[in-house]
């Protein structure tokens, strides 16, 4: 019974995740006889508008059991549904609708979900116009899948009711455990697993709109000496990135605040306008509310504080801390050394002498205007420095398959389409390092986004693949030392 309840669980708990897509559908259904019956109304009042959406799908088999999952809906970056087919019918009392009319309702579905409609009119005068009229609401209506999916529940769970009873409990049960432990190896491992930096607490390669629209409102009500103490932090700690995030959300207000800090602070800004923004969470930290004025202090000035006062460790923010040079056995002693008391003695930090700025590498961005033009830079002779400031695929393509493949596959087929963009040669070379399958999804999506070579992934292929490139030079220049000792 156990075993059964498991099961069930499991099976009864798909449904949970078609119907965020079935509200998605119902959404976009509405809007479209929404804008079509705007438009029809103003011939026919009376006219009666049903339009069915047919969405691409795909299927995939769910490792160590013998089961796919079939009708499985694409979609895009933004995590919108790809639609495949809309179909629009009219049933009017008039003779003609202006082809000018259909004309604007095709072109409306097109700009907005890239497909262009199959409008049908037909003329509502019969009982059997009627009849049809019913069947094709109640067919083009989401919940009437909704009933098909759950029928279709009900027929797994026999078929697993009875492989219940043609196999012992104690193998059915491994069975059940190794299939499970197969598919979450498979999920983790799945080329098409979004871009995970699983080094970094801070950053979340991927982030969903309504994380942005929180990250966006917490940012921007931070204090000012909140948000002066985090840029600073990020500063220091080199988490320039991350930094680029949140200063895309701060106000016009508070940024000018910030700016009227210190010389090295508009430096810092200016130079954060050629960094890829990294979503990060370090904003989220309680610190921020009430912040120490440590702002214009690097972390090794932080260092010799916290070996002159432990527990001022346990007062500074995250950003801080995880990036400051203290060991593991040093932390372990501050971990026992920890005050009881709450009321800590701190010196005076806002007398202090401020740290010396950082040397910022200036960044050179060269714009390429043409793939011809990117054919001649590829040709080689340049420096490391020059590459950098050269955003091509052309470089990944330089390295061996299996660094190509091991650097795409930390991208899904919808990332790595925003990023498909080169030379037909170097695009050539790199879909040998890719799953027949991701690439054919990959294609799907290109039908329908516009890559940009100033995407996050094209910027994170084009970082990968220049230092893999500066590890080969540093191994060789390595060896040749070797060999000449």
């Amino acid at each position: 019974m156990r075993s059964i309840s498991i099961i069930m669980i499991f099976i009864f708990s798909i449904p949970s995740l078609a119907l965020p897509e079935f509200d998605q559908l119902s959404a976009i259904r509405r809007s479209i006889k929404q804008e079509t019956s705007n438009i029809i109304h103003n011939i026919d009042p009376k006219a009666s508008i049903y339009v069915k959406l047919t969405p691409v799908t795909t299927e995939i088999s769910l490792p160590g059991t013998p089961f796919n999952l079939e009708d499985l809906t694409l979609k895009n970056p933004e995590g919108a549904i790809i639609l495949k087919e809309v179909n629009i019918k009219v049933f009017t009392r008039q003779d003609d609708i202006p082809k000018d009319f259909t004309n604007y309702i095709e072109q409306y579905v097109f700009d907005a979900y890239g497909v262009k409609p199959t409008i049908e009119i037909s003329k509502f005068d019969n009982a059997l116009n009627w009849s049809r009229l019913v069947i094709f609401d109640v067919l083009t209506k989401p919940e009437s899948f909704i009933t098909a999916f759950l029928t279709l529940i009900i027929v797994i769970f026999s078929l697993v009711f009875v492989l219940f009873y043609r196999t012992s409990k104690t193998e059915f049960n491994r069975t059940l455990i190794k299939g499970i432990d197969k598919i979450s190896e498979s999920l983790e491992s799945s080329p098409d697993t979004p871009y995970l930096d699983k080094d970094e607490n801070n950053k979340r390669a991927t982030i969903t709109s309504d994380e942005m629209d929180f990250d966006k409102d917490l940012i921007a009500n931070l204090p000012n000496e909140g948000l002066l103490n985090l840029i600073a932090d990020c500063y220091w700690s080199e988490k320039d990135s991350y930094a680029a995030y949140v200063w895309k959300f701060i106000g016009i207000e508070k940024r000018k605040y910030i700016l009227e800090q210190s010389t090295w602070l508009k430096e810092y800004l200016k130079y954060l306008a050629e960094v890829a923004p990294e979503p990060g969470s370090y904003h989220q930290d309680p610190y921020y509310l009430s912040p120490l004025p440590l702002w214009h202090l690097n972390n090794d000035e932080l260092v010799k504080e916290v070996k002159k006062n432990k527990d001022l460790f346990y007062q500074l923010p995250q950003c801080r801390t995880d990036n400051m040079l203290i060991s593991a056995i040093e932390k372990i002693g501050l971990l026992k050394s920890k005050s009881i008391s709450s009321s800590v003695h701190l010196a005076d930090f806002k007398n202090k002498k401020a740290s010396q700025p950082r040397k910022l590498k200036v960044s050179i961005k060269l714009n390429i205007q043409s793939i011809d033009e990117e054919r001649k830079l590829l040709e080689g002779g340049l420096s490391f420095e020059i590459m950098e400031s050269i955003p091509s695929l052309g470089w990944l393509s330089t390295l061996s398959n299996e660094k190509i493949e091991a650097i795409l596959k930390n991208f899904s087929a919808a990332e790595l389409a925003s990023a498909w963009i080169g030379p037909e040669e170097v695009l050539d070379k790199l879909k040998t390092c890719i799953a027949e399958k991701k690439f054919k999804l990959l294609n799907s999506y290109l039908e329908r986004i516009t890559p940009n070579r100033s995407s996050r992934v094209f910027f994170l292929l084009h970082k990968s693949s220049i230092e893999e490139l500066k590890n080969m030079h540093h191994e060789s220049f390595s060896n040749d030392a070797k060999k000449v000792a």
